[in-house]
């Protein structure tokens, strides 16, 4: 019966926790998508002047205030130009912007508490044309996601949610885009409560980590340049060895197609393993992995087993 209580136990908590996950991921990762439609709107209507760097900022600024998902907003275009506005986790913001006066460079200035420009941080080579976000939204041609790709400035793993952007003749203009860093996901599963010692982490189809309940460095140098972690090469063993048993029982990660449940044992101890798939209407496709030791809920069985076992011997003495 307690055996049948901690199964029951922990299938529950993985259930829930899985909702919890796809519930805020998705909704922190629909957020751009809701800013886009809102700037498309007023594209269409004329009341967003695309050529008006001056004023894109002025919007894009203010708009960076209204939700702390949305800290990067910006623009591309066919001609190489670029105006974006970041706000950074101490609550400064930059514009970042490369126009005709720039020379085929990107210049990044301060901006004060109005949003005016202030001192120049630095400039740097850059084209957006060439960014994966870019080419994502022109290649796909409608509203979609970006892979995961490093920042161009900050070394962080990011995703954008990107839009294209056509000319009244249908021909396409450009990109709106918005970016997200991979590491608030890592936050938010780090400050799950998942039994006493579960972990929950997402990952890509590849096989690539996206984030994780444990500190992980998710940007990995090499010979040959940068790539991505793999969760098998994770130095979390939890996560390695979950990630090789889940491809071991339910072949490649690729074909999982709704909710798999199975339990492997690592050091004697029985770990409780549920994947879902976590999707959008926009491309989206990633993989919640909630995992979850039975000595968490089996402690308090086994000294509740040993109560009754003593309740029951001393009543036979009676």
């Amino acid at each position: 019966n307690g055996q049948q209580a901690v199964n029951s136990a922990i299938a529950q908590l993985s259930v829930t926790v899985t909702d919890r996950i796809d519930e805020r991921v998705l909704n922190y990762l629909n957020t751009p998508h809701l800013f886009h439609q809102i700037n498309s709107i007023a594209i269409q209507n004329e009341k967003l002047d695309l050529n008006d760097f001056e004023e894109l900022k002025s919007i894009f600024w203010s708009q960076i205030q209204l939700n702390d998902a949305v800290d990067y907003i910006f623009l591309g275009n066919d001609s190489g130009d670029f105006v974006g506005v970041e706000k950074s986790a101490d609550g400064k913001t930059t514009l970042k912007i490369r126009d005709a006066t720039t020379q085929s460079k990107r210049a990044i200035y301060n901006l004060d508490d109005r949003g005016n420009r202030a001192d120049l941080l630095e400039t740097k080579a850059f084209d957006p044309r060439t960014r994966p976000w870019y080419e994502a939204a022109k290649q796909q041609g409608e509203a979609t996601w970006s892979p995961i790709y490093t920042s161009a400035q900050l070394g962080v793993l990011q995703i954008a949610a990107v839009m294209p952007i056509n000319k009244p003749d249908d021909r396409f203009w450009g990109v709106l885009g918005i970016n997200l860093t991979l590491s608030q996901l890592s936050q938010f599963l780090g400050e799950l409560e998942i039994g006493s010692t579960g972990e929950a982490f997402i990952l890509e189809r590849s096989g690539d980590l996206v984030a994780s309940s444990t500190s992980e460095t998710y940007i990995l140098k090499t010979q040959k340049g940068e790539k991505r972690l793999q969760a098998i090469d994770s130095k979390n063993s939890i996560i390695s060895t979950t990630t090789q048993k889940a491809i071991a029982k339910l072949g490649s990660l690729q074909t999982i197609q709704s909710t798999q449940k199975f339990a492997y044992s690592r050091n004697g101890d029985r770990q409780i393993v549920q994947v879902t798939p976590l999707r959008d209407n926009r491309g989206l496709d990633w993989l919640i992995v909630v995992v979850i030791p039975e000595s968490d809920f089996m402690a308090q069985i086994k000294a509740n087993t040993r109560s009754t076992i003593l309740l029951c011997f001393v009543a036979l003495c009676a």
